[in-house]
């Protein structure tokens, strides 16, 4: 196995797959289920491998390393990595993924308390991921829960199903476990999801959830209709919410509109709307959801989700906003910082060493940023806010070393992106100003 380290190993949103919920599946907040991932042109799978995700602290200005802060390092066996059948599901095919927690004491990374391993066919398709968790000061990691994947003639996912691992028998059992059925259309699109979770007492998988998806001639997501299981009437799919996609001319979904079925009425009102903007290529770099409030009868923001690509149209930071019914947009306590293997031929920089100098930290009236390639070449300095939207950028023609000054004086206060864009270099920086 070879093992891939950088400077700053990395983040949970991995590991946390496996302990999602059994009591409710959610499609809104899963990759599964999320309208906008159901329509999109998907990458070409040569694309280069996450090797760590780093989850960063927000400090009251900044997002920054703290102590205590969790990250995985993800390790690869071979040519695997990223996957995807040509239809919806998708993920990283590594062998393991570790957690560390950072030190701020020693401004190091220790060795965590959580591990997933993965398990291939001869056909290099993912079976199963165990997550493993080492408890109290043992340094042995005992088994927690697996996922389980199996595949129809498509080559698709049929099934995913989570089990528990039983520490008095020893063996996995269904006991609290949950299960995904999937159905497809003739180009591998989702047709439906069943959300299922185990009852011990019946010994079966009962169900929970229906999502049926429609497309239209283009292929473009157009509704999803979420129906709840009615064991009251004898065993039925009763409506529960359904959702109406928009898009633009150029293809982009921008908007999601979700209604509630009101029992009592018997009629559909409104639940909630997201909208899609800032697009680099097909992904967005905003994503902003609302939720219908009764008592103004309109809709009112509920949170953020902000997201900055590299050359690739890989998340290189994301982080969240949210509103608690105060009028104001808070950060979120954590962001996530994505790190990738150097593709042949562009060197995607993201440690210390890279390079790339930007000070003062935090800035007032200038930034000023260093730059000391390995070879020359043509590049663009760009300063971006945490909105996405690009506030000041400069070319500069073809040289190794560079020294330059944005004056900043006409940018308010907060937290901004140094984003330089080199023919064969991308190195994204984080700075503050403050006055």
């Amino acid at each position: 196995m070879k093992k891939i380290l950088i400077s700053m190993l990395a983040i949970v949103g991995s590991l946390s797959v496996l302990g999602q919920s059994n009591s409710e599946y959610d499609p809104s907040s899963d990759p599964i289920g999320n309208a906008y991932n159901l329509w999109a042109a998907k990458s070409t799978g040569d694309q280069p491998r996450l090797l760590s995700e780093v989850r960063l602290k927000f400090d009251g200005i900044n997002y920054s390393l703290l102590d205590g802060t969790d990250s995985t390092a993800y390790y690869y066996s071979g040519s695997r990595g990223y996957w995807n059948n040509g239809g919806e599901f998708e993920f990283w095919k590594y062998d393991v993924g570790e957690s560390y927690q950072y030190n701020g004491t020693s401004g190091t990374y220790m060795p965590g308390n959580e591990k997933l391993l993965s398990t291939y066919d001869v056909a290099d398709r993912l079976l199963e991921r165990v997550l493993q968790l080492r408890i109290g000061a043992s340094p042995d990691f005992e088994n927690r829960q697996r996922t389980l994947y199996s595949y129809n003639t498509a080559n698709n996912i049929d099934t995913q199903t989570v089990q528990s691992w039983d520490y008095p028998t020893g063996t996995w059992i269904n006991s609290s476990g949950t299960r995904l059925i999937f159905t497809y259309t003739s180009d591998s699109k989702y047709a439906s999801i069943i959300y299922q979770w185990y009852n011990s007492t019946s010994s079966v998988f009962q169900n929970v959830r229906l999502y049926a998806y429609t497309y239209d001639g283009t292929g473009k997501l157009t509704h999803i209709e979420t129906k709840k299981w009615d064991t009251s009437s004898g065993g039925m799919w009763v409506d529960n919410l359904r959702a109406t996609c928009t898009y633009g001319g150029s293809g982009n979904m921008l908007s999601k509109e979700e209604e509630q079925w009101d029992v009592v009425t018997g009629l559909w009102k409104n639940y909630s709307q997201t909208t899609y903007s800032d697009f680099v290529d097909y992904k967005p770099g905003l994503t902003f959801r609302k939720s219908w409030d009764v008592a103004t009868a309109m809709y009112v923001g509920v949170s953020k989700i902000r997201k900055i690509y590299n050359g690739d149209g890989q998340v290189v930071f994301e982080y969240r906003q949210y509103s608690p019914g105060d009028g104001l947009w808070h950060f979120s306590n954590t962001a996530t910082q994505y790190y990738y293997e150097t593709p042949a031929g562009v060197n995607i920089a993201s440690k210390a060493d890279d390079g790339i100098s930007v000070f003062p930290v935090p800035a007032t009236d200038e930034i000023h940023v260093k730059v000391d390639w390995s070879h020359s070449q043509a590049f663009d300095i760009s300063i971006v806010d945490m909105s996405g939207s690009v506030s000041c950028t400069r070319h500069v023609a073809e040289c190794r070393s560079y020294k330059g000054a944005f004056i900043t004086t006409d940018l308010p206060p907060g937290n901004y992106i140094v984003r330089i864009d080199g023919e064969t270099d991308c190195i994204v920086k984080r700075v503050t100003i403050m006055r």
